[in-house]
Formats: C-alpha cells, sequence, structure tokens
C-alpha cells in the first residue's frame, strides 16, 4: 500500500504499526483506495470524533459503505459463530462483520473481531489491501 502512495509514514518516514487511527484518515484512506470521488457516502453517522481513535466496529461499518459506494457490494450472510464477542455487536456493525468475514476481508483478532478495540495502522493497512485486492 506504501509503494501505492495510500498508506503512509509517520513523521520521519516511521510506520508506526501499533499507533492508532482516526475515522477522519481511515475515511481518507478508503476514499483513495477505492479511488471514490468523495466521502460523503461513508462518513455519514457513527457519532465518532473525526480526530479521534477509530473502532475496530466503525472500521467494519465504513469498510462496508466504501465497498458498496465503489460498485463492490459484498453478499450477506457469513458467518461470525468462530468469534468469541460476536455478541457484543449489533445491528449494522454485525452485518457488516457478516459480510466482510465471506469476503476474507477480516478474520479477527486472536478469535475475537474486538469491535471497541481502537484500529491500529498495520490492521488498517492489512484491511486496505484486502479490499483493493477484491
Amino acid at each position: 500500500m506504501a509503494s501505492r502512495e495510500i498508506v503512509q509514514g509517520e513523521e520521519g518516514n516511521r510506520f508506526s504499526p501499533a499507533s492508532s487511527v482516526s475515522r477522519a484518515d481511515f475515511v481518507a484512506l478508503l476514499v483513495k483506495t477505492m479511488e471514490l470521488p468523495n466521502a460523503d457516502d461513508l462518513n455519514n453517522g457513527g457519532g465518532a470524533n473525526a480526530n479521534g481513535s477509530l473502532s475496530r466496529q466503525d472500521m467494519i461499518v465504513l469498510t462496508r459503505r466504501a465497498l458498496e459506494a465503489a460498485g463492490k457490494p459484498l453478499e450477506a450472510g457469513g458467518s461470525l459463530d468462530a468469534f468469541s464477542d460476536a455478541a457484543s455487536m449489533t445491528g449494522d456493525a454485525k452485518t457488516s462483520a457478516e459480510a466482510l468475514v465471506k469476503a476474507g476481508v477480516i478474520n479477527g483478532k486472536n478469535g475475537k473481531i474486538a469491535p471497541k478495540d481502537a484500529l491500529t495502522r498495520a490492521e488498517a493497512a492489512v484491511i486496505l489491501y484486502r479490499i483493493w485486492k477484491l
């Protein structure tokens, strides 16, 4: 993703893989990756601070929206049975996670979806690469 100038290093060209990603940054990365004209279709709702850390759950919803906006909707109906914390997800996040799991875009974190965890730069880069390859 770096060679395609989608994911860049932080100050001093360090990648800082464990650093969290803000909602605004992830939306910008999705727009670049999917070559979307703007972020309007992605960034509605969520109630998250644009510059605060983005949760994995919000990343899941944003990623599905980006794929839909790019004309690559996912099939519904994947299973979250393999994830011990799947019951903590509800509504749009759960439906989005099911579709992203089915498509192979997300595969969890130590047997969990970890919906409340902050999305790291390393996780974001992996997700962006996987959706770019769809």
